[in-house]
């Protein structure tokens, strides 16, 4: 979104509100992050500042670049810096309202034990493994409907995160969700109230529940000094909560830092506007011209990004060249092939969708080729831990098998030690971390598993050699024999022998496969954007214009992860992206004329071939 006057707010700045926009990896964090240094060297002291981020993730990155600052101060700083919800919170706890101990507060995540109290209650289906909060769940790629009792919770969570709204405003809600399927219900309106009221009885809050209360009982500020990063995410209900703070006398000064083109959070009320808003605000409605310079994104990649946007990003590139480009592939095979490729030449290797179904369709393509990946929520378990057996495991003090794991990118490193051990290319010389996990899995006595480890304890072992492995064998088996053979779940052991049969160095952290809003704030060398969308959100996009402008956001988001080089790809995609699809066959840049080292001529280079497909 180009910042524009939409609102004479005032002439001259307003004197508490600080405000930075910036596209990104211009440094918005390290600004408020500067911000928060300067208050505490003219001498405000810690606990009259709060630092408030969108989620728990930028919450302790943030404590951590300021405990690199302030060092030996890490206790201090988990009480300044919080969600903006934590603050919401701490702002209630100051009135008789209080809740305490963080009592009554209810996820449906973490505790769906309230939710399926209640659907019982009602008669309503439910399914706690499938909350409908997050935009890159869409039910339309799915051939079930979700159930009722989810979609009720979910249109109820939208109304709380907008101020003022009631069950009433249900239908606005399920228009902005999407989720008509609340229509099955006889009474929507009822049955939210029944909802609310029973969480009331109960003394039971979600989130935006203690947010809203806070507003409506004047809690009073966390702190004299705010600061709130990544604003373009807030909710209505949350910028309703700032502008309270702003208003509220307590509180001396608010920095505020964001990007409204990255306003990707729509599903929840979030909307560029209020940023756009706070920073006429804040300037006196002389918006500054300046933009910052990137340090992330190179000219090419900007390019693409902005023609995908439909403006001018909020930045300047941080250079020349970068790689923004189709990739044409035509199969399973050329696709795995082309991911390896990349992932050789720039060590990791981001690849992102906008649904998790695509997401989940791409990890079983990687998975079926022998390529390990893992995802940024954990939500693909192909090379997650695997409980080690309850006879072998680690004993608490009383006696009891302690529910641990061994790590599958231990046992993957250990299995390849072995391969290029017998194979005359490696010393044979297996990490002991590795070679324990390994020792967990084996199909050979427990007496054996249990003295081999003893020895490494006691010997303080920091390798553990091929040859002490195969001690434990009657033969020298291969990596693949004893990989057919450990102790783990069917599905789990294909999956590491495709791996082994492909053979290479790839490991699971070298490639994510996950959604376009879990790699939000994140970077990668080279991104691989897929551009799948969905039917129902297309027809939603050409009656919407608003909706229309959220996937350029969205789709700007992704393209923006790149520091070196993105690809825009379609395979596996059954209903093309209406914003992207507009740019089919626009290349930004060849290997050539990349700014990076490894990149100039003479590199070995993926083929770009049109539809003929990537590779030879």
């Amino acid at each position: 979104m180009e910042i524009t006057h939409t609102r004479t707010w005032r002439t001259h700045p307003h004197p508490k509100l600080h405000s930075w926009v910036g596209g990104p990896g211009t440094g918005k964090t390290e600004h408020l992050i500067s911000a928060f240094r300067n208050e505490v060297t003219t001498g405000v002291d810690f606990p009259d500042i709060r630092y408030t981020t969108f989620t728990n993730a930028q919450r302790d990155d943030v404590i951590t670049r300021l405990n690199r600052i302030f060092s030996r101060k890490k206790t201090v700083l988990r009480k300044t810096v919080k969600t903006l919800h934590g603050a919401a919170l701490e702002s209630l706890n100051q009135t008789e309202y209080a809740i305490r101990g963080n009592q009554g507060i209810i996820d449906e995540v973490k505790n769906p034990g309230p939710y399926v109290a209640f659907c019982k209650k009602e008669g309503l289906p439910y399914s706690p493994a499938q909350p409908l909060r997050d935009d890159d769940n869409d039910e339309s790629l799915s051939p079930r409907e979700p159930p009722l009792g989810n979609v009720v919770f979910a249109v109820s969570q939208y109304l709380r995160q907008h101020y003022g709204w009631t069950p009433a405003d249900w239908g606005r809600a399920a228009n902005a969700t999407g989720l008509f399927q609340i229509r099955r219900h006889p009474d929507p309106e009822a049955v939210i109230q029944r909802w609310w009221d029973w969480k009331k009885q109960n003394k039971l809050f979600e989130h935006d529940d203690y947010v809203n209360l806070a507003i409506d009982v004047g809690a009073p500020a966390p702190a004299r000094v705010i600061i709130i990063d990544e604003f373009q995410d807030l909710s209505p209900v949350q910028n309703a909560l700032f502008r309270m703070w702003l208003d509220d006398p307590i509180v001396e000064r608010i920095y505020i830092a964001g990007d409204p083109n990255q306003a990707i959070y729509d599903f929840r009320g979030a909307d560029p506007h209020f940023l756009e808003e706070a920073h006429i605000m804040a300037h006196g409605g002389q918006i500054p011209d300046d933009r910052p310079p990137s340090h992330r994104c190179p000219k090419n990649i900007m390019d693409m990004a902005d023609r995908v946007l439909g403006r001018r990003s909020h930045m300047e590139p941080a250079g020349e060249g970068g790689i923004a480009r189709w990739l044409q592939v035509r199969n399973d095979t050329e696709f795995a092939r082309a991911v390896e490729t990349l992932q050789g030449r720039y060590g990791k290797v981001m690849i992102i969708c906008r649904f998790t179904h695509y997401m989940q369709s791409i990890s079983k393509t990687l998975q079926e080729a022998g390529i390990p990946h893992t995802s940024l929520t954990k939500r693909l378990p192909a090379w997650a831990d695997v409980r080690i057996p309850a006879a072998r495991a680690p004993k608490d003090k009383n006696g009891k098998p302690l529910k641990v794991g061994v790590s599958m990118t231990n046992v993957l490193q250990a299995l390849r030690i072995i391969d290029r051990y017998i194979a005359g290319k490696d010393l044979g010389f297996i990490p002991v971390d590795a070679a324990k996990d390994l020792l967990y899995l084996l199909p050979i006595p427990d007496e054996k598993i249990t003295s081999a480890l003893a020895a490494m304890k006691d010997q303080k072992m920091v390798n553990y050699t091929v040859d002490d492995l195969m001690s434990h064998f009657p033969h020298h088996p291969g990596s693949l024999e004893i990989a057919e053979h450990l102790e783990i779940p069917p599905k789990r052991r294909d999956t590491l022998v495709r791996a082994l049969i492909r053979g290479g160095d790839i490991l699971p952290e070298h490639i994510v496969v996950d959604t376009i809003h879990a790699a939000k704030g994140l970077e990668s060398p080279v991104v691989l954007v897929h551009t799948g969308f969905s039917q129902k959100r297309w027809l939603e996009c050409i009656q919407d214009d608003q909706k229309a402008a959220a996937e350029q956001r969205v789709y700007y988001v992704a393209l923006t992860r790149a520091s070196e080089a993105v690809y825009l790809f379609s395979h596996g995609a059954t209903t093309p992206h209406p914003v992207v699809d507009d740019i089919r066959g626009i290349n930004f840049g060849d290997w050539d004329d990349a700014r990076y080292p490894h990149e100039r001529k003479g590199a070995p280079q993926v083929r770009h071939l049109g539809h003929r497909g990537v590779y030879p």
